[in-house]
C-alpha cells in the first residue's frame, strides 16, 4: 500500500526479529524511503555500544 501512495500503513504489520512488533502510527512523510523506526535488538544494542549520546539518554 505504500508503494500506492498510503504512507498512513508505514508503521503497521512490521515483522522484526521473527515476529510482529505493535504498529504505530508517525507523521505523514517523516520517514523517507526505506526507513523506519523499528531496527532489530542486535542493531540496537550495537548503535547503544557505538553512540555515547545514547548511552546517555
Amino acid at each position: 500500500m505504500i508503494d500506492l501512495g498510503y504512507h498512513e500503513v508505514e508503521g503497521i504489520y512490521l515483522f522484526v526479529d521473527n515476529h510482529y512488533v505493535t504498529s504505530y502510527i508517525s507523521e505523514q512523510n517523516a520517514l523517507k524511503n526505506n526507513q523506519t523506526y523499528t531496527i532489530e535488538v542486535q542493531d540496537a544494542l550495537f548503535y547503544f555500544m557505538q553512540m555515547k549520546n545514547l548511552k546517555k539518554l
